[in-house]
């Protein structure tokens, strides 16, 4: 993958597989200004499990949005994505 530092990436392919091959090098290479991953938090949680198991840290996932577009706060629901 060529691409300038710090620019957003935002994953959304078909594949599980291939989200997190993406996500693994997006996390490796730790220049990106913002790094978006659509799914669920189940998915997250699924993904820092096995991106801990190829040696990326905490500190790098943390940057990860997933769901995408979601911060942690302290408000009692979830923005949704609404595609049109």
């Amino acid at each position: 993958m060529r691409c300038r530092p710090a620019l957003f990436y935002v994953v959304m392919t078909h594949d599980h597989a291939l989200d997190l091959a993406l996500a693994a090098r997006i996390l490796q290479r730790g220049d990106a200004g913002y790094f978006g991953l659509i799914g669920s938090v189940t998915k997250r949680k699924r993904f820092e499990y096995q991106l801990g198991q190829r040696g990326i840290d905490t500190a790098a996932m943390a940057s990860m949005r997933c769901p995408l577009g979601y911060r942690r706060s302290k408000a009692s629901c979830r923005p949704k994505l609404r595609w049109r």
